[in-house]
């Protein structure tokens, strides 16, 4: 095996111990982690210029910079305002997350100590070493040269590594705490019908959980898109199905109750319309098989759900108006959003990508005149050609189809590499018939393309 397939190994190894995180990214990151508490997270000492805090441990605005400019350097071609904006909440998001896993190591007492790695080293190596063996075609194989090339590149590599030992313990010792019983078998086959309204916010939520009162829910969700087909029949939905916050949501509703749920970050507004236990006909014939693969279920799922419960649970404070208000456009909060806008602008007095969120904001809630305005003074404050591209389409839709064009065109000359914005102006040109706007953005597209490959291909993208 080359050098090179074993780098891609053992990368592959650390992102298949890393994907159950669910975003997390403390093995990439080790200059910015710390596994005995604080680190570079910031001091407690600290008092100016901390973005947010989680379970004590204060988020320093100097780190987090650094951290974002390290994962903007992943993502080249996401360089629209709102894609920025959600991108410092990921990255706020990954080091809360980061946080939270260090202070459970500690809580656990997970320890790996220098001889750890170096056996683990070792036990890569006799894997390697037979694995090339057996793919070899050379009638002689240098197992003592071989052996000498994967040591100098693991060697490299042992931070990393002692990461994922680190983890796999981790991995281990919750897993090991999975017990279950008959009776936790069976409420594994509990069902529910349920009937749901998706609305914007937590707000809106609030407000139509007040409105639901008394009234038909099947009724009432007809009067709203996303439910007007079937009134928000889901049907019959295994109760596992959802997260463990959902699930306890739900168990604590009682036939007919309706209540908020919140999944993926969108809010739905949901009547318990009955409840049942739907256990398989053979349930009782095959209950010791059917247990023991429950078990393993449940281990799989046990890290996944213990570090889930963790940050539930964990004190989170966010103190930055921008990742506030990034955090409001993602749940649809518009008030909210627009207020923490504000709260930024009095920081970052005129701040173009804030005043383009604020016009987005506008747009989302109908006022175009005033989003309109915003995307022309960014637009011509900036040239931002994603300013260009809203004027555009605001004009669009108004019927004033020159001014629109103009708008677009000087979206394609100031958008930069954002390859969705250009996708959107090739079929803008392909729509007014102007084939030589529309080759160009596709000559454009493809040159972005090729970068992103090449980007993705290099090992910089995850």
């Amino acid at each position: 095996m080359s050098i090179s397939k074993l780098r891609k190994t053992v990368q592959k190894r650390i992102k298949v111990a890393s994907w159950i995180l669910a975003g997390l990214f403390f093995l990439s990151i080790p200059a910015y982690f710390s596994w005995g508490g604080g680190g570079l997270f910031g001091s407690r000492g600290i008092e100016s210029g901390d973005i947010g805090k989680v379970n004590g441990i204060k988020i320093t605005g100097d780190i987090f910079e650094k951290i974002f400019n390290q994962e903007k350097e992943k993502y080249p071609f996401a360089s629209s305002p709102d894609s920025q904006l959600y991108l410092r909440l990921e990255v706020f998001n990954n080091i809360v997350d980061d946080i939270i896993l260090s202070q459970a190591i500690k809580k656990e007492r997970i320890k790996v100590s220098d001889r750890d790695v170096e056996k683990y080293i070792q036990q890569l190596i006799n894997e390697e070493v037979e694995r090339a063996k057996k793919e070899s075609k050379a009638k002689k194989f240098d197992e003592k040269s071989y052996r000498e090339r994967l040591r100098s590149e693991l060697e490299k590599q042992k931070d990393v590594l002692k990461r994922e030992l680190i983890f796999k313990k981790l991995k281990e010792k919750v897993e090991s705490r999975v017990k279950v019983t008959e009776e936790d078998l069976k409420n594994s086959y509990k069902e529910v019908h349920l009937r749901a309204i998706k609305v914007n916010s937590e707000q809106e939520a609030q407000q139509l959980l007040e409105k639901a009162k008394g009234q038909d829910f099947a009724t009432l969700a007809k009067q709203y898109p996303s439910s007007k087909k079937n009134g928000g029949d889901m049907g019959w939905l295994p109760i596992e199905a959802f997260p463990p916050d959902v699930q306890n949501k739900i168990k604590s509703m009682q036939k007919g109750d309706i209540g908020i749920l919140r999944l993926g970050g969108s809010y739905f507004v949901a009547k318990l319309e009955d409840e049942r236990l739907n256990l398989p006909k053979d349930f009782e014939k095959n209950k010791e098989k059917l247990l023991k693969s429950y078990e393993e279920r449940k281990k799989q799922s046990a890290l996944q759900d213990y570090l889930y419960d963790l940050k539930s649970k964990a004190n989170i404070q966010i103190y930055d108006p921008l990742l506030k208000a990034a955090q409001a456009l993602q749940s649809g909060d518009y008030n909210k959003a627009k207020q923490f806008i504000q709260e930024g602008l009095k920081l970052y007095h005129d701040d173009p990508n804030l005043l383009y969120a604020l016009a987005t904001v506008y747009e989302k809630e109908g006022k175009e005149d005033e989003a309109l305005k915003l995307y022309e003074r960014v637009a011509n404050q900036v040239y931002m050609g994603q300013a260009f591209y809203r004027m555009g389409t605001i004009l669009e839709k108004r019927g004033k189809t020159k001014e629109a064009v103009e708008a677009y065109k000087k979206a394609s000359q100031y958008t930069g590499p954002d390859i969705l914005t250009h996708y959107a102006l090739k079929e803008k040109f392909a729509k007014f018939g102007l084939s030589q706007e529309k080759k160009k953005e596709e000559e454009i597209i493809n040159r972005l393309s090729a970068s992103q490959r090449a980007i993705i291909g290099g090992g910089n993208a995850p």
